[in-house]
Order: structure tokens, then sequence, then C-alpha cells
């Protein structure tokens, strides 16, 4: 809704992939994920229509977002808003690391996913980075903290608009 609100246009690209892809080596998921990507972004951008380009990806849809997009030429200007990233995979953290994307960047402190050095690297990036406290992958806050969930969604979107509307 942020992302139309703000006259954005969205393209939603919705992966199913058998539970036995993310056992395989990341290269190779990373392809895989990318085989469905490439026709629908070729497709998209195939008329040149579009000045700025920005992506969101949620757990499994950050691999490809830090994996291969980040680390192309004609992204380099592009926005990135990674929630919960799988950080724990070193090509993903690496990708992040040393890219010069602005963006966001939000993970919770109770994700497996976290790690609060590496968290502390991340913070010398050009990412905005937004640590939700007792937050886990889903960014539920605690155990059953409905108003605290949702307060800490509200948060994140906040953050969102601001790197929506930073041009």
């Amino acid at each position: 809704m942020l992302m139309l609100e703000n006259k954005i246009d969205v393209i939603h690209i919705h992966y199913s992939f058998d539970g036995q892809l993310m056992n395989k080596p990341m290269e190779e998921v990373t392809k895989v994920m990318m085989d469905d990507i490439n026709p629908v972004m070729n497709e998209v951008l195939k008329d040149e229509q579009y000045n700025y380009i920005m992506f969101l990806g949620k757990s499994l849809g950050t691999i490809p977002i830090a994996n291969d997009l980040m680390k192309r030429e004609e992204f380099a200007q592009s926005k990135m808003m990674l929630l919960t990233p799988l950080l724990t995979f070193d090509t993903i953290f690496d990708s992040i690391l040393h890219s010069r994307h602005e963006g966001l960047l939000v993970i919770g402190d109770k994700d497996h996913q976290y790690n609060a050095d590496q968290i502390d690297q991340l913070y010398k990036t050009t990412l905005t980075i937004d640590v939700v406290k007792n937050a886990n992958h889903s960014v539920n806050v605690g155990e059953y903290e409905t108003k605290n969930s949702i307060e800490a969604i509200a948060n994140i979107i906040e953050k969102l608009k601001e790197v929506v509307r930073k041009k």
C-alpha cells in the first residue's frame, strides 16, 4: 500500500520452490530464483519507462537481491529494502556489507538470522539499519504481544516511507 500511495508501480514476484531448494548450494538457489525473476524484470523494464527502481525482499526474497541484483551495474542507483535478510549465509552478508546502495535493512534482535557483530559492521554501510527489539524473523514481538508487534510494523512502514521519499 505504501508504494501505491506514493504512485510507485509494484511488481510482485511470487516464488514456489520445493522444500529441498534451500539444501542446495547458495549459488544454485540464487540461479533458480533469478531464472524466475529475470523474465519478469526483462518484460517490465524493456521500454525503459522507469527513472527509479527499488527492490524489496523479505527473508528468502533477499537472496536474489543480495546475491545478484545488488551486484549489477544497471541497478547501482537502485534502493534496496531488505526485511529480515538471511545474514547467516556469507554471500548475502558480504554482498550487503560491500554494497553502496541506499535503502533499509530491518531485522529483529530475536531473529535466528540476527548476529550483533554483523549488524555492527552493517551500520557502516549506506543502508539505514533498523533492529527491532524483541522481534523474531516474522517481526513478531515477544510471545503474544500483538500491540507491540503492530507498533513494530508501523515503525517499519515509517522507515520505509523515509527511504521511498528520499530521491
